[in-house]
C-alpha cells in the first residue's frame, strides 16, 4: 500500500528543487543552514472514500520560505517563484495519482529579530494510489 503523505512530500520536494532559483528546499533544514530556506511543512490530510471505495486524501500542505535581511521583497519573490513552480502545475510520485497544486492562502511576518521574515503558502493536493 502507498504512503500517500510520503508521496505528496516527495512530489513537492522533487518539483520544488527543480523550480527554485531563489533558495534550496529542505524538508528538514540543517541546524545553522542560513537564510534564504524553502521548507515543506505540515501536511494536514483528510482521509475519505472515492467512487468506488478506494482510497482518496486531501492534502493541505505549508510550504514555509524564510529570508534575512532589511526589507520584505525577497520574501515576496521567493513566494511568487513557489507559487509560479507549484500552483496548478502537475506533480508526480511512484505509487500514487497526484492533482495539481491549488494554492489556498499565502501569509508573511518578520520576526522579532526586525531582520528574518517568514511566509507561509498552503497548498492543496488530493491523492489516490497508482
Amino acid at each position: 500500500m502507498t504512503d500517500l503523505a510520503s508521496a505528496v512530500q516527495q512530489a513537492l520536494y522533487d518539483a520544488l528543487s527543480a523550480g527554485l532559483t531563489l533558495a534550496r528546499v529542505y524538508q528538514h533544514v540543517p541546524e545553522n543552514t542560513p537564510p534564504p530556506v524553502v521548507i515543506i511543512g505540515e501536511d494536514d490530510i483528510d482521509p475519505t472514500l472515492g467512487g468506488k471505495g478506494e482510497r482518496f486524501e486531501r492534502h493541505e500542505v505549508r510550504i514555509i520560505t524564510v529570508v534575512r535581511g532589511p526589507a520584505k521583497l525577497p520574501l515576496r519573490a521567493l513566494q511568487e517563484e513557489v507559487r509560479g513552480t507549484l500552483d496548478g502545475q502537475p506533480i508526480s510520485a511512484a505509487g500514487a495519482i497526484l492533482s495539481d497544486p491549488v494554492m489556498l492562502t499565502v501569509s508573511d511576518q518578520m520576526l522579532e529579530d526586525g531582520q528574518t521574515y517568514y511566509g507561509e503558502q498552503r497548498f492543496l493536493i488530493f491523492a489516490e494510489p497508482a
